[in-house]
C-alpha cells in the first residue's frame, strides 16, 4: 500500500534506510569505501528496495547485507522524498531499530568503517549529489 500510493504521486524509485540506535541513544553509521559511490561518506544502512519485496523486507535485507544485523524489530519512522543523480523522484522509507550497547556490525564490501555517534555529534560530510 505504501508504494502504490507513492506511484500515484509520481515517485519513480524506492529506497529504504535504517536508523540503528544503541541503548545509550547513539546512532550506527557506516562509511563507504573509496571505490564506491560517494566515497568516504558516512551514512546509515540502507539502499534500494527491489520490486518483488515489501519495503519492510527490503529494509531487513539491506540491514543484514550492510551490517550483518538480523532478526531485529524494525519500526517505520518516516519517508524522505528527493531527486537522485539520475533525475528520478525517489522515496526512501526510513525505519528504526535498537540494539544493545557494544553491538558490532559486520560490514559489507562496500563499507570500510563504522562508528556509534551521538545524534548531536554526527560526522561531517562534504558530499554533494
Amino acid at each position: 500500500m505504501l508504494t502504490a500510493s507513492a506511484c500515484h504521486e509520481g515517485i519513480e524509485h524506492f529506497g529504504v534506510g535504517i536508523v540503528v540506535r544503541d541503548r545509550s541513544g547513539r546512532v550506527l553509521l557506516i562509511r563507504r569505501t573509496d571505490h564506491d559511490d560517494l566515497p568516504g561518506s558516512w551514512e546509515y544502512p540502507g539502499g534500494d528496495r527491489t520490486n518483488d519485496e515489501t519495503v519492510e523486507a527490503g529494509a531487513a535485507r539491506e540491514l543484514a547485507e550492510e551490517t550483518g544485523l538480523t532478526g531485529l524489530d524494525l519500526e517505520f519512522a518516516r519517508t524522505i522524498d528527493y531527486t537522485d543523480h539520475k533525475r528520478r523522484r525517489v522515496r526512501q522509507f526510513v525505519f528504526t531499530t535498537a540494539v544493545p550497547d557494544g553491538t558490532t556490525a559486520v560490514l559489507s564490501g562496500g563499507h570500510n568503517g563504522q562508528q556509534w555517534a551521538r545524534p548531536d555529534a554526527l560526522p561531517h560530510t562534504d558530499v554533494v549529489p
